[in-house]
Parts: C-alpha cells; sequence; structure tokens
C-alpha cells in the first residue's frame, strides 16, 4: 500500500517495466569490414600458401584469421608454431579525419596482445602490430604505437618494404605449408621431400 502520491507512481513504474516492458533485446556482434591493409596481409599469406584454409584450426599449424582470443576480442591473424604469434593490424592510410579511431585500434590492438599473454602466457606470446598511416595521420598515432611496442608487440611498417618483406618471409616460415596441387603427382611421396616449417 502506497501512503503517498509519489509511493504510488513510483511502484506502478516499477510494475510496469518489470511487467509489461520488453526486455532489452541481446547486443548482436557487429561484424567489422576488413581494411585494405588487412586484405593486403591476408593476401600475401595466401600468395605464401601458409593461410588457413575454411575450417581448419590452429592446430593446423597455418595463419587463422579473425580468431577470438576472448569474448569481443578476435586476433585479426593467430599462428600456432611453439608459440603463439599474434598480429593486429591498424589501417590509417585512407582517412585523414578518425585520428580517434585509429587510437581506438591501436589500444584495442593492445588489449588482444595482453590477452593473448594471460591465455597463453607471457613468454609463449609473441605479438606483432602492422601498421600503415598517412602522413598527416603518422605523427599523431606515433605516441600510441611507441605504447604498444613497449608493451611487447613488434612494430611492423607496411609502408617499408624491408618490414614487409622480413614479417612475411619470418612468419610464413614458421607456418605449415598448403600443399602445392600443382606439383602433386599419384606416385608416392617419400616422408623426407615432405615440407617442413621451424618450430618457434
Amino acid at each position: 500500500k502506497a501512503g503517498t502520491a509519489a509511493q504510488y507512481e513510483d511502484c506502478l513504474s516499477r510494475l510496469v517495466k518489470t511487467l509489461i516492458d520488453p526486455e532489452p533485446a541481446p547486443l548482436r556482434e557487429t561484424k567489422r569490414k576488413p581494411s585494405r591493409l588487412l586484405n593486403e596481409v591476408k593476401s600475401a599469406f595466401r600468395a605464401e600458401r601458409v593461410l588457413a584454409q575454411k575450417g581448419e584450426g590452429l592446430d593446423a599449424h597455418r595463419i587463422v584469421q579473425n580468431h577470438k582470443i576472448a569474448e569481443g576480442l578476435p586476433a585479426d591473424f593467430l599462428l600456432r608454431n611453439g608459440a603463439m604469434h599474434v598480429v593486429e593490424t591498424v589501417d590509417a592510410s585512407q582517412t585523414d579525419h578518425f585520428s580517434m579511431k585509429m587510437i581506438y585500434s591501436i589500444a584495442k590492438s593492445a588489449l588482444v596482445f595482453e590477452q593473448a599473454r594471460m591465455q597463453f602466457g607471457q613468454d609463449q606470446t609473441n605479438a606483432r602490430l602492422i601498421y600503415k598511416a598517412s602522413s598527416s595521420l603518422e605523427t599523431f598515432i606515433a605516441p600510441s604505437l611507441e605504447a604498444a611496442e613497449h608493451q611487447g608487440a613488434k612494430l611492423i611498417n607496411w609502408e617499408s618494404r624491408d618490414d614487409r618483406t622480413r614479417f612475411i618471409v619470418d612468419l610464413s616460415s614458421l607456418a605449415e605449408p598448403l600443399a602445392d596441387v600443382s606439383k602433386r603427382t599419384t606416385s608416392n611421396v617419400h616422408a623426407s621431400v615432405q615440407p617442413k616449417f621451424r618450430l618457434n
């Protein structure tokens, strides 16, 4: 029984909310549109035949795309080979207007790396942050990149041919390549000529 009009209104409001108002719909996970940089990295791995095929997991020892490290934190690329190689991309090359969005992307990458360290262990996690920035944004995001590097991420400037080549060669050498269909023969293949990959 409500003693005052205000208490009555408050009680009525709570009853309406509890019994009549619909429950809010659960938040749906939005699918992030891949950046041009992410697609370029993906194409480079595909050319080296080390990108995991659909349905393959980390056990294939190939580079898996968009692997969930934790709820709401997918890694752009992940490779398991002795250690866990976690790769994030930040594309700041296409716009000069969303600088804070780039800061957010770097911060999100740092969270992915930290969660990977928590899950797989500090010594078993190798973090790499690939970035591509327009000249006007590079200075702006530099402090955030330096902070990520200070936390243990290796920075790869995709605009640098040396950085790009070294990264692709290094990570590809750690992955198990797909069989080259064009070189298959009907004869049995001896185990000694099977492709090998370096554990790291």
